[in-house]
């Protein structure tokens, strides 16, 4: 037995090092570290009878969002795909402790992190091959007028390059603008960062955009003024916003995507985005306690709505409303979506209540950047996928144990 779980323990490393890879290779790659993770978790937690996660104030608000899901399946109308969605959910809360409880022993949390920034940056240049030449690294083509290099017919290659830089910004922002070791040091990581940011714009992905360089902004502006470097801010601020006008400016295409937006918002209601969002409102007011369960929002959209903007010819249902809040209300209802709020106030109320910002180590400009980007996960205002979802739900619970771990490791 000691051998066992000796072997157990020396593959939790590995597991979190090939989360960016797993992504790559889809959603049950992602699911499949998930569930061994998961298994690790409790096999240790019996092993060593380490139960002190129970513990923690936001760990049993998780429980009971997660009772209250596998609860209010049993009235849904697809019983089978509310109740399955609702069970598997404690895979991201188990996955999570994981990381923060025994991740990081075997291979530590700098070597893990560079290779994660090594795997984006091939996701990078590929894009950026397909951007010049039309075809990436392994023959896929552009989807249109659209870059997604490895995930071919999948346009998620934004969404995947904000997921994963989260701890990589902070990294690299930490040798910019606090402790270079050297010149080349210091150029490589602005490369990056310039890199990223341009590559991100350029697959067209309005929202991963938005949300990505919101968190490259805030985390650069927290970390620059906690620093009290606010002359370098400026600059630093002002050549960005250069270097977009210049983007927009040299690409007809990007230039269309990002003005079709300034149009959606205007017209928000004639938009599909404004359709479902006002069939995600209605779905809710009509179920408005404990919603329609996980996983129905198509099934109950199709049988409880009619179309009342019949000249809006964008579809009435999809799998969700593509809003976070909109998706909670009417799939869980206003219960639901309390545990939720409450959920992470909890943890974001712990967790800022630590004295993180002392922005001259580096674990907290990694710190920084991954609160700003889950606090971002969870803004309110915007598009977003199914929270309950592997691709879109699972990151947010990696960078949660990210913190944890953080917040209790003493040297990076």
């Amino acid at each position: 037995m000691k051998s066992i779980s000796i072997n157990l323990n020396k593959a939790i490393d590995p597991l979190i090092l090939l989360l960016p890879v797993a992504y790559l290779l889809g959603s049950p790659f992602v699911n499949l570290i998930l569930l061994i993770g998961s298994f690790f978790f409790i096999f240790n937690s019996i092993k060593y009878n380490d139960w002190r996660w129970l513990k923690i104030l936001w760990v049993r608000v998780f429980f009971v969002f997660w009772l209250y899901l596998i609860i209010t399946s049993l009235f849904s109308t697809d019983i089978f795909n509310a109740f399955r969605t609702s069970f598997s959910f404690i895979r991201f809360l188990l996955f999570s402790l994981l990381i923060s409880f025994y991740g990081f022993k075997n291979i530590s949390f700098i070597k893990i992190i560079n290779f994660w920034k090594l795997i984006l940056l091939l996701v990078l240049f590929d894009i950026l091959i397909q951007f010049i030449f039309d075809y990436n690294i392994i023959g896929l083509p552009k989807n249109g007028v659209r870059y997604s290099g490895f995930f071919g017919n999948e346009l998620i290659a934004g969404s995947y390059i904000f997921k994963i830089s989260a701890p990589i910004i902070g990294f690299l922002f930490y040798k910019i603008f606090v402790k270079s070791k050297n010149k080349i040091e210091f150029i490589y990581s602005v490369f990056f960062c310039i890199l990223a940011f341009f590559i991100c714009l350029i697959t067209g992905e309005r929202m991963s955009f938005i949300l990505y360089s919101s968190s490259f902004l805030l985390t650069m502006i927290s970390i620059l003024y906690f620093q009290k470097k606010i002359k370098n801010l400026l600059i630093l601020l002002i050549s960005t916003l250069f270097f977009v006008i210049i983007l927009f400016n040299s690409s007809n295409v990007i230039k269309s995507r990002y003005y079709e937006l300034i149009d959606i918002l205007k017209n928000i209601d004639q938009s599909s985005y404004g359709k479902l969002f006002n069939s995600g409102y209605r779905l809710w007011y009509k179920n408005p306690i404990i919603g329609v369960g996980v996983k129905n929002f198509r099934v109950e959209c199709d049988k409880q709505l009619i179309d009342i903007f019949p000249e809006n010819p964008s579809q009435l249902c999809s799998t969700h409303p593509h809003n976070l809040y909109l998706e909670l209300l009417s799939e869980t209802g206003v219960i639901g979506t309390i545990i939720f709020i409450f959920l992470f106030f909890i943890y974001f109320r712990g967790l800022i209540s630590k004295k993180i910002f002392d922005l001259s180590k580096k674990k907290n400009c990694i710190l920084i950047s991954c609160l700003i980007s889950s606090l971002l996960m969870i803004w309110p205002l915007g598009t977003s996928g199914s929270f309950f979802t592997t691709w879109n739900g699972s990151y947010l619970w990696i960078q949660l144990g990210m913190m944890n771990y953080l917040l209790t490791e003493k040297n990076i």
